[in-house]
């Protein structure tokens, strides 16, 4: 996504626009994505720390990080209150953008896992982080007792959890679609 002075949110069903963001400069955004409730707006993209706006338009931008280590994805919590994000290094890192701009690792692997997928189960029960350019593999987070639950190998780039967060849908590095039971693996 391009933008060169502004950021245009509109109500599809209404056709009207519903927030409007003026940009310092012209940034390069890759990835861009609503918090579940619908009140922010969070990108990333070469050379730009992570941003989130308040779809509002009341209240102020936030950014996190370092422009330096440019992250790959990024992902809301299932209750908008945490978003996480992954830089192409073993690390995913959690900011709790509503309490502090601090950071919080809450995974790092081997140093050849190189984590380029992440996203938080509709449920906020699980992190999916995956890698499919170095290992081809993936890990489950379990975000509630903040281990690391399952190895998925063969993850060929994509994945969506079920609308419940029972299921895991990823492609394969074989051809292959294969669909998880996060429970039982």
């Amino acid at each position: 996504l391009l933008f060169t002075d502004s950021v245009r949110v509109f109500d599809r069903t209404q056709h009207v626009e519903v927030a409007h963001f003026e940009l310092p400069n012209e940034l390069v955004f890759d990835e861009i994505r609503f918090s579940p409730n619908s009140q922010y707006l969070a990108m990333i993209g070469e050379g730009t720390k992570l941003t989130v706006m308040p779809i509002s338009g009341e209240g102020e931008t936030k950014t996190f990080g370092d422009s330096a280590p440019r992250y790959n994805s990024l992902a809301f919590s299932h209750d908008s209150s945490k978003i996480y994000a992954c830089d192409g290094t073993s690390t995913v890192i959690a900011y709790d953008f509503e309490r502090s701009a601090e950071s919080i690792v809450i995974f790092s692997g081997e140093e050849q896992f190189r984590i380029h997928h992440v996203e938080c189960s509709p449920d906020g029960r699980w992190l999916f982080a995956g890698d499919s350019i170095s290992e081809n593999a993936a890990v489950l987070l379990d975000l509630v007792d903040g281990q690391e639950y399952k190895m998925i190998e063969h993850f060929g780039g994509d994945h969506t959890f079920s609308a419940d967060g029972r299921l895991l849908a990823t492609t394969s590095t074989d051809g292959a679609i294969r669909i998880w039971d996060v429970e039982k693996g």
